[in-house]
């Protein structure tokens, strides 16, 4: 079913495209001439800010309520310490003629945010990679002189360190996120990653690489055709196409690997099964943990004020059937094939924008900078396939990095700081995700409703893992990452036995789940 969430967007990505090279103060009516401080109303915050409690002035017509209506605060100036983001930026001091709309969505979203609340914000953009720990440091050091730092934006792998030596506050004790309940904040981040009621960071639509690392099924429309792909999805299973058996809820990992079965073709007649050879899906290493999250399972579950191992991981029979499922797919079929090597996930690109892979299982970064440039590629996205129909939603894992939100644990400003993340978030769900939709669709979001609904499905589908976002935490040291690693090592060396991954690391995983939550317990409220 299109749910209204969906329509929304869809809505207001068509207004986006109309208004995308428009000046760049972000118009908004008069939203942000609001609300003169009520001293009758009988609500306050702090800093001086105001909350108008009285009659509500928002549209009665609102499907989706904001966090911070008649919020407004009296010029202060927030501090940002955030990461150079890799991929895309996740903010924009200016823009030109020549910004793409993708970075105008990103410039206009803390714009607006600012003139809504009535508050400045000024970024200082470090490195912050994996290849660049010492962000963690500066982040804790300046945490620790007099909080200089009111939000800290930080690559998703340093949520374990900068949460555990104390840098980061706990989200949930902030009235401003309206307990997370608007749709730019995933469900998953509050039921999966939340211990003890406390949660000291955030993401979603508030986070531009979020989308970019998201994992989707890319699929070539041309070779949908010349496949006889509809045809086979109708005779089988009833649906009238792909995108109906998504929106039924019947996109399974069985079905995919069926409608893959006899696309193979020797390209280049070496008679070896290899890269310009055509297959029915290609993927690679960071990307396989999909067929386990696509399940609907995590590695490590929450259990009130504690962690321990989920049940699905320490089953050999869920587990094992899986392996044994994508092994014999990936390696002893050539309708599937798993690059290896450095340069693995350029190649997957490649050869699916050369018309040689039906089905590509990969991050949405490969639309945005490969595919949407590719000019003889027709293509659209499918969400990461259930296991079983019975499956409540389609879910998928996301690869890093992305980008994670804080307040700095010694902020001076921390609950105008969580008004700022909350209107950041909410703008970014009205703004920088179809922008970003739209460019991965070549500029056809707006037009293309079917496609459309189909990046919704995809980016929907994202869960968060305590055993991924806190991956360094499972292992002897920081690079072990026990939670990430065997499931990916045993679909490498096509070996289903995870009975023997249990009797090795069962145990170790259960101490290491039970020691992190002992940590983030022990740290303030």
């Amino acid at each position: 079913m299109f749910q209204p969430k969906k329509l929304l967007v869809l809505l207001l990505a068509l207004l986006m495209v109309l208004t995308a090279f428009t000046a760049c103060n972000n118009d908004r009516g008069n939203e942000d001439e609001s609300t003169t401080p009520n001293p009758d109303s009988g609500t306050s915050t702090d800093n001086k800010g105001t909350t108008d409690s009285g009659s509500d002035t928002s549209d009665e017509t609102d499907e989706i309520p904001s966090a911070i209506a008649g919020v407004k605060f009296n010029g202060e100036v927030l501090k940002v310490l955030s990461w150079k983001a890799s991929n895309i930026t996740e903010y924009e001091e200016e823009i030109t003629e020549s910004s793409s709309v993708v970075e105008q969505a990103v410039f206009n979203r803390c714009d607006y945010t600012e003139s809504l609340l009535n508050i400045k914000t000024t970024w200082n953009l470090i490195a912050g990679t994996s290849a660049s720990p010492e962000f963690i440091d500066t982040a804790d050091r300046q945490n620790s002189n007099g909080g200089e730092n009111d939000v800290i934006v930080s690559v998703s792998s340093f949520a374990h360190s900068l949460t555990t030596r104390g840098v980061l506050s706990n989200l949930r004790k902030y009235e401003y996120f309206g307990g997370f309940a608007h749709p730019a904040w995933p469900e998953s981040l509050i039921n999966d990653i939340t211990v003890g009621n406390k949660l000291y960071f955030a993401t979603g639509d508030i986070s531009t690489n979020l989308i970019f690392m998201t994992s989707v099924v890319f699929f070539n429309k041309d070779l949908v055709k010349d496949l006889d792909i509809t045809k086979k999805v109708q005779e089988y299973w009833g649906a009238a196409d792909l995108y109906e058996l998504v929106t039924s809820g019947k996109w399974t990992l069985d079905k995919m690997i069926k409608l893959c079965e006899e696309t193979y073709h020797d390209n280049n007649n070496d008679g070896i099964k290899n890269k310009g050879d055509r297959f029915g899906l290609t993927t690679y290493r960071t990307l396989i943990d999909n067929f386990y999250y696509g399940g609907g399972y995590t590695t490590i579950s929450v259990d009130g004020d504690s962690f321990s191992v989920n049940p699905a991981f320490l089953d050999a029979e869920i587990v094992g059937g899986i392996l044994e499922q994508v092994n014999a797919f990936l390696h002893e079929s050539k309708d599937g094939f798993y690059q290896t090597g450095n340069n693995s996930h350029s190649d997957v690109a490649t050869e699916f924008a050369a018309g040689n892979v039906l089905f590509s299982l990969a991050p949405a970064s490969h639309a945005y900078n490969r595919h949407s440039n590719t000019e003889d590629l027709s293509y659209s996205v499918l969400p990461v396939p259930k296991h079983s129909e019975s499956q409540e939603r389609y879910t998928c894992t996301q690869s890093f990095p992305y980008s994670m939100y804080c307040i700095a644990s010694q902020a001076k400003n921390a609950k105008i700081a969580s008004a700022f993340l909350e209107g950041l978030a909410e703008e970014s769900y009205e703004t920088t995700r179809p922008a970003l939709f739209d460019k991965m669709m070549k500029g056809r979001y707006a037009e293309d409703p079917e496609d459309a609904e189909m990046w919704e499905y995809a980016v929907d589908a994202n869960v968060f893992d305590v055993g991924r976002v806190f991956c360094e935490a499972f292992g002897k040291d920081r690079t072990e990452q026990l939670t990430v690693t065997l499931f990916r090592d045993r679909v490498s060396e096509d070996n289903e036995n995870w009975s023997a991954v249990l009797s090795s690391y069962a145990m170790p995983l259960a101490t290491y789940a039970a020691g992190l939550a002992g940590e983030i317990m022990a740290l303030p409220d």
